[in-house]
């Protein structure tokens, strides 16, 4: 691991080590202009470590969207370790939210966040090839606290048709089904990890497979928000939605319908914390 206030090519000056992800260490750094950003470096120098940190650049380079890092700096440590140097977002990881600080969410909020991820989404399966991200998840996303999320890590993302989306990535639980059977089919597979996330926020912390996540749903939220999460969330892939854009759609037209705002007024109030 590297050292606080070690340089790193000259350039990079260690602030502190923030946390280690699944194929690397994460550290904030100084650049020459006194400008903090981080630091993602290889765990190991094997070539699937080294791979998976060449990607992520590769697909920052790709897609520009104000809510995922922007790629500042591609480097390699020690002739053997590859890193990158990416903006600094704010925000706290919504799994850290919502485990450690046990903090119920509105569903306004819930469609706040889903809108704005699916913002996100859309950026990358609308690109030129389109993109699966194949790891969304609560840990990979950052709420701050003007409530706006960003979205990090596409170590795993591939575009569409391409070698790479064939390897089994992606998190249980997370990652849609077809995924670890015959690697990803095709942009519904992001869909999938949408409702998977969008229940666990809903939920306090559930996992989508969870035996009573139908009533988890139809008691928290709106009719029409409850069936479009399940729906993203249908482990039959031909069962999902067909685009994004299809939900973003959807999302629009959310809210509490009269015999809901009738008969559950609670529907239609926030939830105080």
């Amino acid at each position: 691991m590297l050292k606080t206030q070690q340089y790193i090519n000259g350039k990079y000056k260690i602030i502190k080590y923030l946390c280690e992800g699944g194929t690397s260490y994460i550290y904030e750094v100084e650049e020459e202009e006194y400008k903090l950003a981080i630091l993602k470096v290889s765990k190991q120098p094997t070539t699937l470590l080294n791979t998976q940190i060449d990607n992520e650049a590769k697909i920052l380079a790709a897609v520009n969207h104000e809510k995922i890092p922007k790629l500042f700096d591609k480097l390699t440590m020690d002739r053997h370790y590859h890193g990158i140097i990416l903006e600094k977002l704010d925000g706290v990881r919504l799994s850290e939210i919502i485990e450690k600080e046990r903090r119920p969410f509105d569903w306004r909020e819930v469609l706040d966040v889903a809108r704005q991820l699916a913002d996100i989404i859309q950026a990358f399966h609308n690109n030129n090839p389109p993109i699966v991200i194949r790891d969304i998840k609560p840990s990979n996303i950052l709420l701050s606290d003007q409530a706006q999320i960003n979205l990090i890590d596409f170590g795993a993302s591939a575009a569409l048709n391409s070698l790479e989306q064939h390897k089994a990535l992606g998190t249980i639980g997370y990652a849609a089904p077809e995924q670890f059977e015959n690697g990803v089919i095709d942009l519904r597979s992001d869909l999938f990890s949408f409702g998977a996330t969008l229940f666990y926020i809903v939920s306090g912390g559930k996992n989508i497979y969870t035996s009573n996540s139908a009533n988890i749903l139809s008691e928290n939220l709106p009719k029409a928000f409850a069936h479009l999460i399940s729906k993203l969330s249908e482990t039959n892939v031909d069962e999902r939605y067909d685009s994004i854009d299809l939900v973003i759609n959807k999302l629009k037209k959310v809210r509490p319908t009269f015999m809901e705002r009738l008969f559950r007024p609670d529907i239609d109030q926030p939830t105080k914390t």
